[in-house]
């Protein structure tokens, strides 16, 4: 039934629309027809005209007045006649023909006049006065760039609301004719470049010039926007925020983990976290406030229209940040509407280079280079004394006071403070386990731009050794093609195709044991043979870290195609018809494998049987549109209706074998091993969808645009297989009022978008499920299904502000809240459901937002450039409705009220006031340390006395209860439980990005500065390294007597791993995120040189992620995911030093 309906929805839509399509040209002839209901009397000369006309008589006129002759015709044709005497010139005719048509009559009687007979199909007739005749005109010109004075070939030059207009030829010259007279718009305009509209009077046979002067984009609401539109659209008219980011600010330092890490820091609204600087990882990116408690909060991903998968998981994407043409970001569900059930998280939409930008019939080859080092951060706080007791010459010695080299028979110190310099030499491992590794890569393209034909074609190279000893790092090929073809006026053609595949080397673990190890022991120390040594210690029971980089074989190989073509047909000028077609294949081959015999410890009888594991991940996508759009003009009135129809389809496999115990060394094959072990996944996901939408543009000033779209998906319960989503925008052009008086404030609009967009279930939400233990063989029920399960909705409501005055300064202003209800939540279910339990829609989830963008052309003249952009943005969310008791995931707590990214644990107390009723009357047995921790000291005694009245170690009791002396004291509840509060936020206050660049001649600086205030990581790497008493914390010697704290007040603030709010730490940083440095030789300068024929040869030096200013305590600040920030011994994040070339033919 609801199929059913929902081809009746579809049969109606189409109806409607089909209707005003053929309405369109019917309209116009009604207006042509209302202007003027009489026509040429030689209309009706053919056989089916008008009776009156067709007519014959005989006439005899001989030397009569007009006025006469004409009363005479009418009376014998019985002709209605209408005309003023006073257009009747005093003139006599004459005229003897027999059997003349009536109207052939007329005709002849004022042929030697500037009268003119115009008839209706009535059969009335009017003799009116001939019009002077008009002689229309010629308007030509040159575009020009405005900066390096060069013409602009291919520039769009056109009469607005005309439909006349022209394009710039090889030498920017345009030409448009037969204009009538009257008074216009001229408009030039190209892509990545400001438009200019003169307002012009045309007169009759005048031949008209006019230049322009056009400057390159100065602001990002200057362009075209693409995405979240269904046609491109001026970015001045949308009424909803979409961040772009165009390969000016891509290219000047390519990124080097993902792609879409050149948004990090430069669209407000975006949060961006690089966790690891292992060499092939990606970023996580979260779009405003999160949507989904339980569900993913990524963003869609669309390349060249091609929709990626969404079971390959990752955000690398896969793409060379070289191949960019620009980056736009659809940061709500307003704007995101469009893409429907997918976009709860936004849209990121990628474009690619095309060739475009060439001169008519110019061909580009060029040729990059960056070659360079990759270096991670060695500087950590480790100890560098120890708290054992040592004879007088530094030696340790066990509890008969002889020296022992055995750490087992070490003795603590009486003080237990670890205060003691080693008497060996220490060894700086962390600088022995990371090197600077090589960087480089190597990059070709032709680009072509003809006529009717534009191509582009790169092949790039890419290899990161990385930072850790005995790693090979990741290294990435990738091909593409992507060709636009107009076959003629009204069909055009793009297609693109993208191959890429990688290697990367999984071997980045072993930072835990590397901060573990003592700084007494060499990680670096060798064998004869020259390898590193598994145990340089045997005292010490923990592998090196440097050999286990070698000690196993792991990788990963991905590759991925992406290909899609486009169709566009015009059949008529107000009506489109287009197609898309995209294809995404994506593989992934995971290889893990320990060789027979590989040893696991120093002794030489504790080796492995050696183990396998294999798998191999593919996704199929295969996405399809069709659609048609109308456009007409009424009047100042701009329309244009779309309607659109999608199809989704796609298919994902895992298959995977792993296996222990090798039966022969050397031989890593599945087939010899002794134990064996074999999985696979199949999934497929079927889409269906359609929208109409509607954009209204009243004389450039009022600007709507109304969408509703419908989607079905297998992924939704068959009772809730299709679901709606809609946005309403409204935008105000204040700016172009007659009574705007602000001169310097050339643009004010004021914006207000709705919308809703969805989230869709995971593959296994809808159905009922059941687990197969393969140890016994049993099988158990794991989650009861649901017919009715729905996509989370979220609906979203975005007011904004957008202004540029001075022509050199713009501000965009954006506050978004939005509501996410049908949230996707697994919910436990009551034993007689025969089901542990179900997913189910249930809560919402809200979120609010408030974005900042602010662009400077601080300076802009032919030789000089200095632009800036300033991004800011701030979100906060909570769940608003929650039906479920509370619960704990790791630190966060989800019940009605919380925040994802707070973080809850223990505390230590801080005040005395804090302390339990039962221990106020006593808060003389207690003070306040120099760390702001209330401890217990006793009566007459400081906190400050512990060796000086040897006192740590000791016991305390205070209203029956014991303490140790001097140690912090766990916050407890009114049940004597330790109090659980919110220790830290992983989501920051503010986040702030600034870009600079700078031209000057051929010299060119690009620098990226990115800042978070606020926000906390959780480091768990220092409690861990507290827990093995090797944390810099700890080491007391460079304190006064007074200040030194014993490793048990240390194992205090540990708390036994439970999260605790000593470990939440300030996230706050400010980064050099980039920084390039360049300077470029034109030809006009190489052909001086002999170097005829090359277009440009540039060098330049980069930076990335030169600095950070933080006080946090570990390697970087930026760590673990965007709702979940967590320091767990990760791979820091890398910095890259490099030289680069680039040569253009």
């Amino acid at each position: 039934m609801k199929e059913i309906n929902m081809r009746k929805h579809a049969t109606i839509l189409f109806a409607l629309f089909f209707g005003f399509c053929l309405s369109l040209p019917i309209v116009s002839l009604a207006e042509q027809n209302q202007k003027s209901n009489f026509v040429p009397i030689n209309w009706y000369a053919h056989a089916e005209s008008t009776s009156a006309f067709k007519q014959r008589i005989d006439i005899n006129i001989n030397n009569l007045r007009i006025e006469d002759a004409l009363n005479l015709i009418s009376k014998k044709g019985d002709t209605r006649l209408t005309y003023g005497e006073d257009i009747l010139p005093d003139t006599r005719v004459t005229l003897k023909r027999d059997n003349i048509r009536v109207l052939d009559a007329l005709q002849a009687v004022v042929s030697n006049t500037n009268l003119k007979v115009m008839a209706s199909p009535s059969g009335q007739v009017v003799i009116m006065k001939k019009e002077a005749p008009v002689l229309n005109s010629i308007i030509r010109g040159t575009v020009y760039d405005e900066q390096t004075g060069e013409t602009i070939p291919g520039a769009s030059v056109y009469l607005e609301d005309t439909g006349k207009g022209d394009a710039s030829d090889t030498n920017g010259e345009y030409t448009i004719t037969d204009v009538e007279p009257g008074d216009y718009k001229l408009t030039a305009r190209f892509l990545g470049y400001t438009k200019e509209t003169k307002e012009i009077s045309v007169g009759s046979n005048d031949d008209l010039t006019f230049d322009f002067q056009l400057s390159p984009s100065s602001f990002t609401m200057d362009e075209m926007v693409v995405s979240g539109m269904v046609d491109p659209i001026d970015g001045k008219k949308i009424p909803f925020s979409i961040g772009k980011i165009n390969k000016e600010n891509i290219a000047s330092v390519p990124t080097t983990n993902s792609a879409l890490g050149a948004i990090q820091g430069k669209v407000a609204g975006a949060q961006i976290v690089r966790s690891s600087g292992q060499p092939g990882t990606g970023v996580y990116i979260m779009l405003r406030s999160p949507t989904s408690v339980e569900g993913g909060n990524s963003p869609m991903y669309v390349v060249d229209g091609v929709v990626l998968g969404t079971s390959f998981g990752g955000t690398t994407v896969d793409l060379e940040s070289l191949d960019i043409e620009d980056v736009e970001v659809i940061k709500g569900a307003a704007a995101a509407s469009l893409y429907g059930s997918r976009a709860a998280g936004g849209v990121i939409s990628i474009t690619t280079s095309r060739g475009k930008g060439l001169n008519l019939d110019e061909t580009r080859i060029t040729y990059r280079g960056e070659l360079g080092l990759t270096q991670a951060a060695s500087n950590f706080p480790v100890s560098n004394s120890h708290y054992f007791k040592t004879n007088e010459q530094g030696q340790f010695i066990d509890g008969e006071g002889n020296v022992t080299t055995d750490p087992n028979e070490r003795v603590i110190s009486d003080d237990e403070i670890m205060d003691n310099e080693y008497g060996v030499p220490l060894y700086d491992n962390l600088g022995t386990f990371y090197k600077p590794g090589a960087f480089k890569t190597h990059s070709v393209s032709v680009s072509q731009r003809l006529d009717r034909t534009n191509f582009m074609i790169s092949a790039n190279n890419y290899k990161e050794e990385g930072s850790l000893a005995n790693s090979e790092g990741f290294e990435r090929n990738n091909f593409r093609i992507n060709v636009d073809h107009i076959v003629n006026d009204r069909l055009y053609l793009s297609a693109s195709a993208y191959h890429n595949r990688g290697h990367r080397d999984n071997n980045a673990s072993g930072f835990q044991n590397l901060l573990l190890y003592p700084r007494t022991v060499d990680l670096g120390k060798k064998d004869e043979d020259g390898n590193y040594l598994i145990q340089p210690d045997s005292s010490v029971n923990l592998t090196n870290p440097i050999w286990a980089q070698a000690s196993s074989d792991d990788y990963t190989d991905r590759q991925r195609t992406l290909a899609s073509i486009d169709l566009k047909y015009t059949p008529f000028e107000w009506l489109t018809a287009s197609t898309n077609f995209s294809y995404d294949r994506s593989d992934i081959i995971s290889h893990d494998y320990t060789a027979k015999g590989t040893p696991t410890s120093p002794d030489e009888n504790d080796r492995t049987d050696g183990s396998l594991s294999k798998s191999v991940t593919y996704t199929d996508a295969l996405n399809g549109s069709f659609s048609l759009s109308a456009l007409k003009q009424f009047g100042k009135l701009n329309s244009r209706i779309t309607l659109r129809g999608m199809f989704e389809s796609e298919t994902y496999n895992y298959i995977g074998a792993s296996g222990n115990t090798f039966a022969l060394i050397g031989l890593p094959d599945l087939d010899y091993l002794e134990e064996q072990y074999a999985s696979s996944y199949v999934q497929e996901i079927k889409s269906n969808g359609f929208f109409v939408q509607t954009g209204l543009d009243y004389d450039d000033k009022y600007i709507g645009d109304l969408l509703i779209r419908r989607d079905g998906s297998s992924l939704f319960g068959p009772d809730a297989r299709w679901n709606t989503y809609y946005r309403v925008g409204l935008s105000y052009r204040l700016s172009q009022e007659n009574w705007w008086n602000f001169d310097n404030i050339t643009e004010f609009k004021l914006r207000y978008s709705r919308g809703t967009a969805g989230g869709r279930p995971d593959f296994g939400d809808r159905f009922e499920t059941w687990t197969y233990d393969t140890s016994s063989g049993s099988v158990s029920r794991s989650t009861l299904g649901n017919r009715n399960l729905k996509p989370e909705r979220t609906t979203e409501q975005e007011f904004g502000l957008d202004m540029i005055f001075f022509d050199k300064y713009s501000v965009q202003l954006t506050y978004v809240n939005q509501l996410t209800d049908q949230q996707l939540l697994t919910r436990p279910l009551q034993a007689v459901y025969g089901y542990p339990a179900q997913v189910v829609n249930d809560g919402k989830f809200g979120g609010t937002t408030m974005e900042a963008t602010i662009e400077a052309q601080i300076f802009n003249s032919r030789d000089t450039r200095w632009s800036a952009t300033l991004v800011a943005d701030r979100s906060t969310s909570k769940i608003k409705e929650w039906n479920r008791p509370s619960y704990f995931s790791g630190f966060r707590l989800i019940e009605e009220g919380a925040n994802l990214s707070d973080m809850y644990g223990e505390y230590h107390y801080r005040s005395l006031d804090a302390l339990p009723e039962n221990l106020q009357a006593h808060k003389d047995q207690f003070q306040v340390n120099d760390d702001g921790y209330v401890v217990a000291v006793g009566s007459g005694n400081s906190w400050n006395e512990g060796l000086q009245k040897d006192l740590w170690g000791s016991l305390l009791t205070v209203d029956g209860e014991q303490f140790k002396w001097g140690h912090p004291i766990v916050a407890r509840d009114e049940e004597g439980n330790p109090a659980v509060v919110k220790i830290g936020s992983s989501n920051p206050d503010l986040n702030l990005g600034l870009l600079n660049n700078f031209f000057y001649k051929g010299f060119t600086v690009h620098a990226h500065l990115h800042a978070q205030i606020g926000g906390n990581v959780y480091n768990y790497t220092r409690q861990r390294l507290i827990y093995y008493n090797n944390h810099g914390d700890m080491d007391q010697r460079a304190k006064t007597d007074a200040s030194k704290k014993t490793i048990g007040y240390y194992q205090t603030l540990y708390n036994y791993s439970n999260y605790t709010k000593e470990f939440s730490e300030d996230g706050s940083y400010l980064k050099l995120r980039e920084i390039a440095l360049k300077y470029t030789l034109r030809s006009d300068k190489l052909s001086q040189w002999g170097l005829t024929g090359v277009h440009s040869i540039s060098f330049g030096a980069i930076g990335r992620n030169l600095f950070t200013i933080s006080n946090y305590s570990g390697f970087d600040p930026e760590v673990g995911s965007v709702l979940q920030r967590i320091d767990n011994f990760g791979y820091p994040v890398t910095s890259t030093f490099t030289g680069t070339i680039e040569v253009s033919f």
